[in-house]
């Protein structure tokens, strides 16, 4: 059950991906072949969705934050993109102790808001 906690984790990330791919109209062509590659892992993950529903619910209000913040940084949602799918690797890499992480991973939705203002200042 602790693994399948991590599991929702990456799919609240998979959603924010696909809030840049609508906001970035112009280039979503480019983007396209990411989106098909995440939405590979987001199948592998689909039964611990089912099992696991209360805590995506509870990640959802924070993924509505982080949507707003993505609309004033659009060009550099592309650069993020990239990051965001190396990350969801090393969070695969921590399923062991998802229940300590995934206080953290809380935490660090604000350092990425953080980091999305110091990008528009670059």
């Amino acid at each position: 059950n602790g693994v399948i906690g991590s599991g929702n984790n990456l799919n609240g990330n998979l959603n924010v991906v696909q809030g840049n791919i609508n906001s970035v109209q112009g280039s979503t062509n480019v983007i396209a072949g990411n989106s098909n590659t995440a939405i590979g892992n987001s199948n592998n993950i689909i039964g611990n969705i089912n099992t696991a529903i209360g805590s995506s619910n509870t990640l959802t209000g924070n993924l509505n934050q982080v949507l707003g913040n993505q609309n004033t940084a659009i060009g550099l949602s592309n650069v993020i993109v990239g990051n965001s799918n190396l990350a969801a690797g090393v969070a695969n890499s921590q399923i062991g102790s998802n229940n300590v992480a995934v206080g953290n991973s809380n935490s660090q939705f604000g350092n990425s808001n953080t980091a999305i203002g110091c990008a528009n200042t670059a």
